[in-house]
């Protein structure tokens, strides 16, 4: 979140212009590669320009599995455990 925020303050101080900003950015870090291309931070500078959110939206992740379909599956497996015998 902290190189999304000194991206748009680089990107502002530079007029706009992506390549420069991320010159400077890398300049900044002391990095050799930066963390997008310039047309990912012209997406982004999109993005923020229309909502002022430089959030990132979550991705899928895992699907939770609570403790009682644990309980529930382990019992199903024992009785089918059972009922085979």
């Amino acid at each position: 979140m902290q190189d999304r925020a000194l991206l748009v303050k680089c990107y502002y101080e530079c007029d706009s212009n992506e390549r420069r900003a991320l010159q400077k950015f890398r300049t900044v870090r002391g990095k050799r590669r930066g963390p997008m291309t310039s047309q990912g931070l012209r997406k982004m500078m999109a993005q923020f320009q229309a909502t002022g959110l430089l959030s990132v939206a979550p991705g899928r992740g895992r699907n939770s599995v609570t403790k009682e379909a644990v309980a529930l599956a382990v019992e199903e497996a024992a009785m089918d455990r059972g009922r085979a015998t």
